[in-house]
């Protein structure tokens, strides 16, 4: 996220999440999407259909060893014509050529956790059963509402 020297958000970013990544959200989810300062994602990946988006990721990356990421707000609409599959072939292979080694995503505890956990299971993620305490993805995980997933780059995605 990018900010002036006043430290207000950059308004392009803000425009952005507020047009474009929040549009994609409020259709898959059918919720408000990112507040003005939430977004807290490094890299923001959007699939595009005809001009409008129809997908969007969240990327935050781990700066202190660079080799894992969280995914975040990940989302598709239109559901079912394969836009969802495409964001997350695109950004696994984006995140495996800048050398990630774990890729992380957290699901809530609803009604849509089991598909959502079998859809990203064809991408090679599965639930992690155990929490590493240093581990800063495990920080803010709320395992009453929540659960994680993750996928090593050693694993190859299904095209």
């Amino acid at each position: 996220m990018t900010t002036n020297d006043e430290g207000r958000i950059n308004e392009i970013w803000e425009r952005f999440i507020k047009n474009v990544v929040n549009k994609v959200l409020k259709d898959a989810f059918n919720n408000k999407g990112y507040d003005r300062y939430e977004c807290s994602a490094t890299r923001v990946v959007v699939g595009y259909y005809d001009g409008n988006p129809v997908c969007t990721c969240g990327i935050e990356y781990w700066w202190k060893d660079k080799s894992k990421a969280l995914l975040s707000a990940v989302g598709a609409s239109p559901q079912n014509r394969g836009y969802g599959k495409l964001l997350m072939l695109h950004t696994i292979k984006y995140l495996d050529n800048w050398g990630i080694k774990k890729i992380y995503l957290k699901i809530n505890k609803d009604e849509k956790a089991d598909r959502l956990e079998k859809f990203y299971s064809q991408f090679g993620f599965s639930v992690v059963n155990k929490f590493v305490e240093d581990d800063e993805v495990f920080v803010d995980c709320d395992t009453r509402e929540e659960y994680v997933m993750s996928r090593s780059s050693q694993l190859f995605y299904k095209q």
